[in-house]
C-alpha cells in the first residue's frame, strides 16, 4: 500500500525534467447519496493517478475503480488540462486542484464532477522518511458526493509532553513516528508509536482495537476503555485515554493520558494527516 511519487527531474536536457508523476496507494471513499436520508455508504479501492507540469502548471487526472456503492462496477475516469497551483503557507509542497466543475474525457459514458478539490502533498526536505499523501473530495454528477481516505497513515510533526514531577516546561519532540491503520468494514483503527520520549525514557507501542468514525472532514478515533500495553523492551504501558481528530486537509491532532512506572504523562502530538511512507 505504499504511495509513489516520481519526479523526472535528470538535468537541463531532460525532456520530462518538470513533470511530476504522483500515484497514489489505494484509498477508500465515503459516499453520500445528495438529499438521501440513507447511511453514507464505505466503496473500497479507489487510487489516483495525477500527471503534473510543474512549468505549465496543467495536469493529466486518472481515478481508478471510482464506485458509487459497493454493488457498483468501478470506472475509470480521466480528466486532461487541468489548472493546478501550489498551496502556500506549509511546511510540505502541496500541489492542489481546485474547480467548480470538471467533465471527464471518457468516450461512451459522462462524468461531471463539481466542488473539486484534490491535493497531493510531498513531505519536506528536512522529513528522513520520504512520504506523500492525497486528499480528495467532489461531488460526482450532482448525486454522489464523495471524500477519499487513506487505510494506512505515516504522521509526524510536534509532540509535546508534560508530567507532574516535571520541574521544566512541556517536552517538545519532533521526532516521535506515529502509523494508523484505519480499517473501514469493522470501524475500527490501529496506532503504532515510535521513539515517544517520556520524561528519561524512550517507549514504542502498538494500540489496537480504537473506534474509527468519519466524518465531512476526515475521520476521529477514540480508545473504548483503558489499555495495557507491552513496551518494545518488555515494559509496561499504561494508556489511560487516548482520543484523536483529523483534517485530512489540515491535520491530525491526537491527546493522551499514558502511565509508566506509576507517573502519568499527558500527551499532545500535531501532526501530518494523510501521509505514506514511500518505500
Amino acid at each position: 500500500m505504499a504511495l509513489a511519487f516520481t519526479s523526472c527531474s535528470h538535468g537541463d536536457d531532460e525532456p520530462f525534467k518538470d513533470i511530476v508523476i504522483a500515484n497514489s496507494p489505494e484509498m477508500f471513499n465515503l459516499v453520500t447519496r445528495e438529499g438521501s436520508r440513507a447511511n453514507p455508504e464505505v466503496t473500497d479501492g479507489v487510487s489516483y493517478y495525477i500527471v503534473f507540469d510543474d512549468v505549465k502548471r496543467k495536469a493529466e487526472l486518472t481515478i481508478n475503480n471510482l464506485r458509487t456503492d459497493k454493488s457498483s462496477t468501478g470506472l475509470i475516469a480521466t480528466f486532461s488540462n487541468l489548472d493546478w497551483t501550489y498551496e502556500p503557507g506549509i511546511h510540505e509542497k502541496r500541489r492542489i486542484i481546485e474547480a467548480d466543475v470538471l467533465t471527464s474525457d471518457n468516450p461512451g459514458y459522462d462524468i461531471t464532477l463539481t466542488d473539486v478539490t484534490i491535493i497531493y502533498t510531498e513531505s519536506n526536505e528536512m522529513s528522513e522518511i520520504k512520504a506523500g499523501g492525497f486528499y480528495a473530495s467532489f461531488v460526482m454528477n450532482s448525486t454522489y458526493s464523495f471524500m477519499s481516505y487513506p487505510y494506512d497513515v505515516y504522521a509526524q510533526g510536534t509532540t509535546t509532553v508534560s508530567w507532574t514531577r516535571s520541574s521544566t516546561q512541556d517536552h517538545i519532540d519532533y521526532e516521535p513516528k506515529y502509523r494508523i491503520r484505519l480499517a473501514p468494514s469493522t470501524m475500527t483503527a490501529d496506532l503504532s508509536v515510535e521513539g515517544l520520549v517520556l520524561d528519561t525514557r524512550k517507549v514504542d507501542f502498538k494500540l489496537s482495537g480504537q473506534r474509527l468514525g468519519l466524518t465531512a472532514e476526515g475521520y476521529t478515533l477514540t480508545l473504548p476503555s483503558s489499555a495495557t500495553v507491552t513496551d518494545a523492551d518488555g515494559s509496561q504501558v499504561v494508556i489511560k485515554s487516548l482520543s484523536a481528530h483529523a483534517d485530512l486537509r489540515d491535520e491530525l491532532d491526537i491527546d493522551a493520558k499514558i502511565e509508566v512506572d506509576g507517573t502519568e504523562y499527558t500527551v499532545s502530538a500535531f501532526l501530518s494527516p494523510d501521509l505514506n511512507v514511500l518505500r
